[in-house]
């Protein structure tokens, strides 16, 4: 695949950014630009440079947690498997012992 050029809009600003999934880098210049204006409502006097390193802080926080509960979520599916190849290893066992 070949980069693309893709110019999107954050924060009043334009950006020529270079991409393979144009969809992508809209949707996540479109999330960083919501991260940024959430934080403007609250802290309006606050500078761009400012606003956009906590804008990213809250999108690297929103990003671990995402990784921690899929991290939780494999650890589960792990154990239901395990349990029910157990279970399976032991009705095979009843049934070769009848």
């Amino acid at each position: 695949m070949s980069s693309k050029t893709i110019q999107v809009n954050i924060a009043g600003r334009d950006y020529t950014l270079r991409g393979d999934d144009e969809s992508r880098v809209r949707q996540s210049a479109h999330e960083v630009d919501g991260q940024i204006r959430q934080i403007q409502q609250k802290l309006n006097e606050q500078s761009t440079s400012t606003l956009s390193i906590l804008a990213a802080l809250n999108l690297a926080e929103r990003f671990h947690a995402s990784e921690r509960q899929s991290q939780a979520d494999a650890d589960y599916v792990v154990r239901e498997l395990e349990k029910m190849a157990e279970f399976l290893q032991n009705c095979c066992n009843i049934s070769g012992a009848s």
